[in-house]
């Protein structure tokens, strides 16, 4: 979904290692020109001009603070644990509190890291080369996945909705508070933080013209058996409304955290929504046309995806999702 990535380097900053990979970066960037690589406070981007930029800009914060930022706008985490450096631990540290994609190497042997890294996954090197082939290897993985279409070609990535179509009533408070507005389907424990989901939809008929039908994502995976709101508290809410507006939320609240402009109201009949999301950002299409997209996802824990209506009766025709995560969440 994403069209360009970043790659945060946590490693100790000797003269041989920088070296090392700087090379590395510069191989990366050969292959992947779309790719920004990240190491220390330096940025290195699509272009010398966006480099010098983000780089000027971030030079004035503090830099542990520039390093969280950092780790958190990135898509993949690698964390060189040679020296058993103390800021490669912390920042280490830091990526697996926000779910991210980790890369761990090592030129030196498991039995010399650190107690708590010894359970962790840590690819070993010898040479420059190895690492290098390792590192490329892993983007190739990733990048592979975060392309993955709709498709049962990998089942455990892939979950379509069964005994469709079904109606959602959430016209009234006694609706919703019997979760009749809300789909508890084939695919309600089906987790994911990265991927897309798509629906064919049709509203029959809404309260207000501000009714809707959405779909909630990264939804709370441990509030099964209660509420909607509940289940659903801290999740994000794309949905379209009957008068034709577009929106992106945290749920529950009215902060709106992106919108479409507004349009004629929805024409009765089908329609289709697509959402696509990855890491921080997401991008919402309706019928084919992309309508909102933002980078202001903060939340990055995986969770649910569950289809809903509001001050609507909506019925839901078709409904899919593919997980392009490189995590694995159902465990």
């Amino acid at each position: 979904m994403k069209t360009s990535h970043k790659i945060f380097f946590a490693i100790p900053f000797d003269a041989a290692t920088l070296n090392q990979y700087n090379c590395i970066r510069d191989e990366i960037r050969s292959r992947y020109p779309s790719v920004t690589v990240v190491i220390g406070a330096e940025e290195i981007g699509p272009s010398p001009q966006y480099s010098e930029i983000a780089t000027f800009k971030a030079q004035n914060r503090e830099l542990h603070q520039q390093f969280t930022n950092q780790i958190t706008d990135a898509d993949i985490v690698v964390a060189d644990l040679t020296h058993n450096n103390p800021n490669v631990h912390v920042e280490l540290g830091i990526a697996l509190t926000q779910n991210k994609n980790i890369l761990r190497v090592s030129g030196r042997s498991v039995s010399e890291l650190g107690f708590d890294i010894r359970n962790l996954d840590v690819f070993l090197y010898k040479t420059e080369a190895d690492l290098l082939k390792r590192v490329m290897g892993y983007l190739k993985t990733f990048f592979e996945i975060k392309a993955l279409s709709f498709s049962d070609k990998f089942p455990d990535l892939y979950c379509e909705e069964r005994e469709l179509p079904i109606c959602l009533d959430g016209r009234s408070k006694e609706d919703r508070k019997t979760n009749r507005n809300v789909h508890q389907g084939h695919c309600q424990h089906f987790l994911m933080r990265d991927g897309a989901v798509k629906a064919e939809f049709e509203i029959l008929s809404t309260d207000t013209e501000e009714g809707w039908f959405g779909v909630f994502f990264r939804a709370d995976p441990s509030q099964l058996m209660d509420s909607y709101v509940a289940q659903l508290k801290g999740s994000y809410l794309a949905y379209e409304r009957q008068n034709g507006m577009t929106e992106l939320a945290e749920f529950p609240g009215p902060s709106i955290i992106a919108k479409s402009k507004q349009r004629a109201p929805m024409p009765k009949g089908k329609h289709s929504i697509l959402v696509e999301f990855e890491n921080n950002e997401v991008k919402v299409f309706i019928d084919n046309a992309q309508l909102v997209e933002t980078n202001a996802l903060s939340r990055q824990a995986a969770g649910r995806v569950l289809l809903a209506a509001f001050d609507s009766e909506v019925k839901v025709h078709a409904a899919q999702m593919i997980c392009r995560d490189t995590i694995e969440w159902n465990q």
